[in-house]
């Protein structure tokens, strides 16, 4: 009997309008080396019964249905049905591009890495594409220094999806999803994980067709609820680089949440509130405490003018700046 190289875990939560091309997309690849669990997460749609059907006879497929608990949960239950050497996710909105599982399998074989990141393509509602690579020299890279600038310095590794794990580390060192986590739980599962990973590897291969949905949680929640959500994942980072004593992570740290910051600034510009949204992210202890550490000589050039904004907490000029910026941004 062949052995489960690959198992793919997808939670399933009132899918139904995409869950159909997301598994056709999975029984592209004929391999007998993957299994995929769908994880019906109290689904009140038909997403259940369209996944069966989909499904078929397709022996390589589970649908295990729980009371909702959201997706953390969802995906835990995955990790502890799983019986794969290695375990990816999927989420239900998102699909594989053509091949992509074929790759996969081709990588984990020829260099059995204890994680794998992959590029991806998001898909915006107009039907627009963009390609998401990393910023690296040709199409992969096994250095962990660069893994590491990846991982601390920017948001690229934030997702768990088009990732690759080792379900030996997993269990071994009894990393699972936070539950009960609005925002963020992709990113402490993989830096819990990755601080485990000997060997790694990031691939300029896009495997993942990225549905970006407006409805998703980062937009969903007002400006005191995603500050309120970023504090902890700002700490845990810090935590880990902590234990790294490396003082160039610690930085990377800091200016990586600086763009986040102003990524804020510029979402929240824009409406009556605007001013008030930027003073009260200028006044959150975050960013005082980024704004003692970075200085000018650590910040691209083209992020200055944000710099010395939040430097100097101009909350009038800052309003206007991004407010521009975002408008721009949407043109």
């Amino acid at each position: 009997m062949q052995s489960t190289v690959l198992s793919i875990i997808i939670p399933v939560y009132n899918a139904e309008k995409y869950i159909e091309q997301c598994i056709n997309s999975i029984k592209m690849c004929n391999s007998a080396e993957i299994e995929v669990l769908l994880i019906d997460d109290g689904s009140r749609d038909r997403s259940k019964q369209i996944a069966l059907e989909c499904i078929g006879k397709d022996t390589r497929f589970q649908l295990i249905s729980q009371e909702n608990g959201g997706v953390s949960k969802a995906r835990n239950a995955g990790i502890h049905i799983a019986q794969g050497e290695y375990i990816t996710f999927l989420d239900a909105d998102d699909y594989y591009k053509e091949h992509a599982l074929d790759i996969i399998l081709k990588d984990i074989a020829e260099i059995s890495a204890d994680y794998i990141a992959y590029a991806y393509t998001t898909l915006f509602a107009d039907g627009a594409v963009k390609k998401e690579k990393f910023a690296i020299q040709g199409m992969k890279t096994s250095d962990h220094l660069v893994c590491d600038y990846i991982m601390y310095a920017s948001s690229r590794f934030n997702m768990c999806w088009g990732k690759i794990f080792r379900r030996k580390k997993i269990l071994d060192y009894r990393i699972i999803f936070p539950e009960g986590v609005a925002i963020g739980e992709d990113l402490v599962f993989v830096q819990d994980y990755y601080k485990y990973a000997q060997t790694v590897m990031v691939s300029n291969q896009e495997i993942i067709m990225y549905r970006q949905n407006a409805e998703s949680a980062m937009h969903r929640y007002s400006i005191q609820d995603r500050i309120r959500y970023t504090r902890p994942l700002f700490e845990y980072s810090m935590q880990v680089v902590g234990e790294k004593n490396e003082k160039r992570f610690s930085q990377a740290v800091f200016v990586y949440y600086f763009r986040v910051m102003t990524n804020l600034c510029r979402e929240f510009a824009t409406g009556r509130e605007g001013r008030r949204n930027i003073r009260q992210i200028y006044k959150d202890p975050i960013v005082k405490r980024i704004m003692q550490e970075l200085r000018i000589s650590m910040i691209p050039g083209y992020k200055i003018p944000e710099y010395l904004l939040m430097r100097t907490e101009s909350v009038g000029l800052s309003a206007l700046y991004f407010c521009i910026k975002e408008k721009v941004s949407r043109k």
